[in-house]
C-alpha cells in the first residue's frame, strides 16, 4: 500500500512540473518552426507558390502527416491544396488555395493556416518559361487549456479528481497574417531516341514580415523560411522530328532526381533523392540531413505510388511514404507516416471550365497534345 502511494505521489509531482513547464514554455520568446512534409515533389505549392498553375488544368493534393510514432504527443500535420491553371490572358500563371492544421506539443497549441496563392508566367524562350508567385495567408494559434493540470486538480494519493479554480487568459488564439513569395525557372528539351528532359529551379521565402505568433501579450516572431529546389525529370516520349512536340509515353519510364534545401530561424535542412515511375508505380528514395553530408544523414525517406488513369486527361494518384529515422535520438521518437492523395484534371481550365480548349505543353509556350507530369 505504501509503494503504490509512494508512485501515486509521484505521479502527482510529475503531473504538476509538466503543468508549470508548459505555461513556462509558452511565455519564452521562442522561435517556431514550419510543418514539413517528405514527398515535396508530389508537394510543391506548399514549398513554393509559383509552382501555382505551372501544369496545365487543375491539381488538388490531400496529405495526411504522422511524426514521431513512438511518442504519446500527438504530432500530426494536415494539409489540402489546390491550384488551377490560367492560361487565356497574357501573363497569366494560376491561382490556388491552401489549408494547412497542425498539432503542437501533445495537442496543447493547435496551428491553423490558409491562404490564397496567384502566379504570373513570363516565358522566357520557346521551351524556357518562369512563374512568379506569391501567398497571402492567415495563421491561427490556440491554446487547449482543457489539456493543463493545474495544482488544485491533484490529490497526493488519487491523482486528478478536482475541478480547478484556474481561469485562462482572455488571448487564448492568436491571428495573425502572413505573406510569401517565390518565383521559378523551368525548360524543356529533347535529348536523345525520344528522350525528354523537364528541369524545374525554384526558390521562395516565407514569412517575409516574421509576424508575432506569440501568447500572453511576450513575443515570438515566426522566422522567415527560405527554401530553394531543383529538380529534373527524364522520360520516355512518342513522335519523330526535332520539331514536334511529342505525345508524353504514359507506361514508358520515367526518373526524377532532386534536391531541396531549407533554413529557418537557424536551422537549416537538406533533401537529396530521386522517384521512379514505370506505369502504374512510383517508387522513390531519398536523404535528409542537417548538414551536406552524402555519409552522414538524419534520415531515410521511402516513396512508394500508384497513378490511376479515369481517361487520358483525369486521374488519381495515391502515394506512401515511411522516414526511416537513423540517429539516436530519432530513433527513439520513431518513424514518421506521410499520405498523398492527388487529382489531376488537365481539361480543366480557370475560364470557360473543362472542355476541349487548347492543350498547353509544360512551358506553355506551345499548343500541343498533353504531357504528362510527375
Amino acid at each position: 500500500m505504501k509503494s503504490i502511494y509512494c508512485q501515486t505521489k509521484k505521479l502527482v509531482k510529475l503531473k504538476v512540473l509538466l503543468a508549470l513547464l508548459g505555461i513556462f514554455l509558452m511565455t519564452l520568446p521562442a522561435q517556431a518552426q514550419d510543418p514539413e512534409y517528405s514527398m515535396w515533389t508530389v508537394n510543391p505549392t506548399y514549398y513554393n507558390p509559383s509552382y501555382v498553375g505551372l501544369s496545365q488544368g487543375m491539381r488538388s493534393r490531400f496529405t495526411y502527416r504522422k511524426q514521431w510514432v513512438k511518442l504519446p504527443a500527438d504530432f500530426r500535420t494536415f494539409n489540402f491544396n489546390a491550384d488551377v491553371a490560367a492560361r487565356e490572358a497574357p501573363g497569366s500563371g494560376g491561382i490556388g488555395v491552401i489549408v494547412d492544421s497542425d498539432n503542437e506539443g501533445e495537442g496543447i497549441i493547435k496551428r491553423n493556416m490558409a491562404g490564397i496563392t496567384m502566379a504570373v508566367r513570363v516565358p522566357i524562350a520557346s521551351n524556357i518559361v518562369s512563374q512568379f508567385g506569391i501567398l497571402s495567408s492567415v495563421i491561427q494559434k490556440k491554446i487547449d487549456w482543457s489539456r493543463f493540470v493545474f495544482t488544485d486538480q491533484l490529490d497526493e494519493v488519487y491523482g486528478n479528481i478536482y475541478p480547478t479554480t484556474f481561469e485562462h487568459p482572455a488571448d487564448e488564439t492568436v491571428v495573425i497574417p502572413d505573406f510569401g513569395a517565390g518565383a521559378l525557372m523551368r525548360f524543356v528539351a529533347n535529348t536523345w531516341k525520344h528522350k525528354e528532359m523537364v528541369g524545374t529551379l525554384g526558390l521562395a521565402v516565407h514569412h517575409i514580415f516574421e509576424p508575432n505568433e506569440a501568447f500572453l501579450g511576450e513575443v515570438s516572431k515566426l522566422p522567415r523560411k527560405y527554401v530553394v529546389s531543383f529538380d529534373v525529370i527524364i522520360q520516355d516520349m512518342q513522335g519523330k522530328g526535332p520539331n514536334r512536340l511529342f505525345k508524353s509515353n504514359n507506361k514508358g519510364f520515367r526518373f526524377n532526381p532532386g534536391i531541396m534545401y531549407q533554413y529557418q530561424g537557424g536551422m537549416s535542412s537538406y533533401q537529396m533523392g530521386i522517384n521512379m515511375y514505370k506505369h502504374p508505380l512510383y517508387l522513390g528514395l531519398w536523404y535528409r540531413n542537417d548538414e551536406f553530408k552524402f555519409m552522414d544523414y538524419d534520415a531515410i525517406v521511402v516513396m512508394v505510388g500508384i497513378n490511376i488513369d479515369f481517361d487520358e486527361l483525369n486521374r488519381m494518384k495515391m502515394f506512401y511514404s515511411y522516414d526511416l529515422q537513423l540517429t539516436d535520438l530519432m530513433r527513439a521518437t520513431g518513424g514518421t507516416h506521410e499520405i498523398v492523395l492527388m487529382f489531376e484534371f488537365d481539361a480543366m481550365r480557370l475560364f470557360g471550365g473543362g472542355g476541349n480548349g487548347k492543350k498547353y505543353n509544360r512551358t506553355g509556350n506551345y499548343t500541343a497534345r498533353r504531357r504528362h507530369t510527375m
